[in-house]
């Protein structure tokens, strides 16, 4: 299960109380609304055509560059925008 210090040397209570938080934190990101987004997304694009797929990666792509020139120090003070 767990490989850090503090569990291998943690009481059987905390160890279960661990294990639990560690199946919450999984089950949120497993379940959470940015989850069901990503879900909602891959479905959309399933089936578009080779040439609507490259557009569509070539958007994605554009939003990733625009948020790292807007909130990444780094791009944003290479003035590129």
């Amino acid at each position: 299960m767990f490989s850090s210090a503090l569990y291998v040397i943690a009481p059987a209570k905390l160890q279960s109380a661990l294990i639990t938080l560690r199946a919450l934190l999984r089950k949120l990101m497993r379940e959470g609304r940015s989850f069901e987004g990503h879900v909602r997304e891959i479905a959309s694009t399933q089936y578009l055509t080779p040439s609507d797929l490259a557009a569509w990666r070539e958007a994605r792509l554009g939003m990733l560059l625009r948020h790292a020139v807007l909130h990444v120090p780094f791009y944003r003070d290479l003035g590129l925008v």
